[in-house]
């Protein structure tokens, strides 16, 4: 039996994932739950597998909990914007359609075409991902350093640690919705040179509006 974890998976679940994971084992070792020497007596290889394992399924509830950000870091910076930026730049081309469709279905079609171009929009949509679930842990982060700050024997190391994890908060989902933008830019920008059938909807007024609820976008 074979295991295989695509780049998308790595950088959407399992960085993610150990990232919860390590808050989560820090305060359990902090409370005392988990001693150094129980994971010292936990064999290497079986110890690895675990945390790989563990990561992965916490990467999953990351992500779920991860959609609030989009919805607490609204912006204006969404598919629907970027097939707005890509129509209005085409129009100065010419009369060739830009296919108002969700972008994860275009980036299908895109991929039949050229795999490897697809793959590189993949990685921009994937690294989005990544840094807007890695808000979560890092505010879990910020809130166990203000413990600390305030009840741990470091109250100046906590404040510290709790400043950059706010900050990094802030980046994370910040640039998570800078890549996402720039990979629904992208698809847009070469669905732009696919050949269509007769019928496809290529404008606001007839077309469906680019669907919201896609936590990929």
């Amino acid at each position: 039996m074979t295991f295989t974890l695509g780049i998308f998976e790595l950088f959407t679940y399992a960085i993610p994932g150990a990232m919860q994971l390590g808050v989560f084992l820090y305060v359990a070792l902090r409370l005392d739950l988990v001693q150094p020497g129980d994971l010292a007596a936990v064999p290497g290889l079986l110890l690895a597998v675990a945390m790989a394992v563990a990561s992965y399924l916490l990467g999953y509830l990351t992500y779920v909990v991860s959609i609030v950000v989009d919805k607490v870091y609204a912006t204006r910076k969404d598919s629907g914007s970027a097939w707005a930026a890509v129509a209005a730049d085409a129009a100065t081309l010419g009369d060739r359609r830009v296919p108002r469709a969700n972008s994860s279905f275009l980036l299908t079609g895109v991929e039949l075409r050229d795999r490897e171009v697809a793959q590189e929009v993949g990685r921009f949509r994937a690294t989005g991902l990544m840094l807007r679930s890695a808000v979560v842990p890092s505010f879990l982060g910020v809130l166990v350093a203000l413990t600390e700050a305030v009840a741990g024997p470091h109250h100046w190391l906590g404040a510290a640690v709790a400043v950059v994890l706010a900050g990094a908060v802030v980046a994370f989902a910040r640039h998570g919705r800078e890549l996402r933008y720039w990979a629904n830019t992208k698809t847009y920008q070469l669905a732009y040179w696919l050949e269509l059938p007769e019928g496809v909807p290529d404008t606001p007024a007839s077309a469906p509006h680019v669907a919201q609820g896609d936590s990929r976008s």
